[in-house]
Parts: structure tokens; C-alpha cells; sequence
């Protein structure tokens, strides 16, 4: 990403994922759908704590 405070570079990502659900078939609603019922589950997830701007994965 050339700049990541930009927001358009974020859009330009949502725009490749919204034309991928697409062409396999999905409309918007569905992957609103789906990204709240992923929300549900990662909320139930452990995650170990990581230093400040590290990504973290949950545990197994």
C-alpha cells in the first residue's frame, strides 16, 4: 500500500472484494451477512496480547 493513511487505498481494497463476491455469486447483502455472522465468531475467540501495532492470532 503506498500510502495507508489514505482511506482510497482501503476503498480500492473493498471495491476487489465486493467484485469477487460478485463474480462468485454473491450479491452485497450476502457479504454484509456473512462479514457480521465472522464478527460473532471472532468476538468468541482468544486472542494472546501482542506489542502495539502487531498483528495478533488468535489461539487454536
Amino acid at each position: 500500500m503506498d500510502c495507508p493513511d489514505d482511506i482510497t487505498e482501503y476503498v480500492d481494497c473493498l471495491f476487489l472484494i465486493t467484485d469477487a463476491a460478485r463474480r462468485a455469486g454473491f450479491d452485497l447483502d450476502e457479504l454484509i451477512s456473512a462479514g457480521f455472522d465472522k464478527l460473532e465468531v471472532l468476538k468468541d475467540r482468544r486472542y494472546n496480547r501482542t506489542p502495539e501495532g502487531e498483528p495478533s492470532y488468535h489461539e487454536k
